[in-house]
Formats: structure tokens, sequence, C-alpha cells
């Protein structure tokens, strides 16, 4: 004889939702699929590797900054944007603006419509770095390729400090050229010799940078080489919670 268990609808409901895989939602910095790398070209890898924006007739610190992945960086929070043409990008802010730069590949000005404002230009300290024979020259003591710039450039918002839940400066941006945007003035690094390490420097402070013993894409090790006091740098994610992060939304616009 063969019996035929029967399951009463409480038990087949338990069984179904055992069997049943669902697919995760919301982020994980460690388990979650890692993304193809980001290829820029055009219009779009010059303005994120160029350096920080100022919006005309503001503040000599309201940099805008673009960065990979389609992240827009700003004083007064984050938003995105995309290339849609040869020479104009879309700006999600405050609202939704089209900015119209001058050259694809090397880009000092864009204008625009429908906000505040009309305009705004590269940074001049950072233009002075990244553009022209003035990045032939620096380039030259960035070989390309070098597996922790690859990792950095253009990659951001970046903070940079003791870890990341004591928080730390931002927005830090790697630049073209060995050049690093931060809060206060530009910055430098260069590999060294015989390692993947980069060493960096800030105002004087050299620091060693590297990416051992790192999970994930968006972090560094640093080593200040005054005092080996050890450092963080990580990148503020919108994924994760914005008050580890420091990321938020943009508010105020004065674009």
């Amino acid at each position: 004889t063969t019996l035929t268990p029967t399951l009463t609808p409480t038990l087949a409901l338990a069984l179904t939702l055992t069997l049943t895989r669902y697919e995760r939602t919301g982020g994980d910095t460690q388990r979650q699929k890692r993304q193809p790398a980001v290829v820029l070209s055009g219009v779009g890898k010059a303005i994120v590797e160029a350096g920080p924006w100022l919006i005309e007739g503001g503040k000599p610190t309201e940099r805008l900054h673009f960065f990979k992945r389609g992240i827009a960086w700003s004083p007064w929070g984050g938003g995105t944007w995309r290339a849609t043409g040869e020479l104009t990008v879309e700006l999600k802010l405050c609202q939704t603006l089209t900015l119209h730069f001058d050259s694809a590949s090397e880009p000092t000005r864009f204008t625009y419509t429908g906000g505040k404002r009309s305009a705004g230009t590269l940074d001049p300290q950072y233009a002075a770095l990244t553009s022209g024979a003035a990045l032939t020259a620096r380039a030259a003591h960035v070989p390309s390729p070098h597996p922790l710039v690859a990792r950095l450039l253009g990659e951001g918002p970046w903070s940079f400090g003791d870890a990341p839940i004591s928080g730390g400066p931002s927005p830090y941006a790697f630049l073209r050229g060995g050049v690093v945007a931060t809060p206060q003035g530009p910055g430098t690094y260069t590999p060294v010799p015989g390692s993947d390490a980069l060493e960096l420097t800030l105002g004087g402070e050299k620091h060693t940078l590297s990416v051992d013993g790192v999970i994930g894409c968006y972090q560094f090790n640093a080593v200040r080489e005054r005092d080996q006091h050890k450092m963080r740098g990580w990148v503020m994610m919108r994924h994760v919670s914005m008050e580890y992060t420091g990321w938020r939304d943009a508010w105020g616009c004065t674009l």
C-alpha cells in the first residue's frame, strides 16, 4: 500500500516559503555583484578627469564634481549626470539641466538655461594642472596602466580620514596627470617604485596608499609618512546608510 501524504494549508505555505528563493533587495557593499568597469569617452571622460567646476556668480567653494557611475556632487548634495551628445550632458541635481560644453576633449566652460545661473568653468587651479602641456608633463609621472590608479581615477566622491565611522573631509577626486582635488586645494599622487602603492601628497603631508586587505572597490588604506598614522579613504555610497556615508541629495541648489 502506498501512502500519499496530505499537506494542510498551513504546512503547504510553510514549505513554499522555505523552497522559494527571493532576490536580495537593498545595498550590500561586500556581497553585491561587482558591476562591469565603467568605460568613459569623449566629453564624459574629460569632465570627470579634468577637475571640479565652478558656477559663475557663485562662491569659490561651490565646486561641482562629475564622477564615474553617473554621480554628480555639489555643496548642496548629490545627483546624477549622463552624456547625451558630443558636447552635451544632462545633469539632475536640484532640477534637470542640459549643459553645453565648449570642447569634447579639453572642456573649460559650459553654458545652460533654465536655472538661476547661466554658465560654469573648470576651476582654474586644476585647469592649469590637468590640461595641455601641463598634463603631458605630469602624465609621464603616472604610467598607465597602474592597478591602483585604475581603481581610483574618476571614482568618487571620496572621503579621507581615520575611518568611515569617524567621518572625514570630502570630496576628494583623483584626476588625470597625478592630480588630486581636495577641499583645501590640489594635491598630487605618484606610483611608489617597485610596488602597486601610490604616494599621496596633501598640503606637504605624504601618505602611502594601498588596497592590501581591502574588501570591495571603493576603499583604500593610507599610512601617513610623518608618524605612520593609519587612515582610510572611502566613497560615499548612495545605496547604504546616509548617516554612515555622508551622502545626501541636493537641496537648496542655486544652479
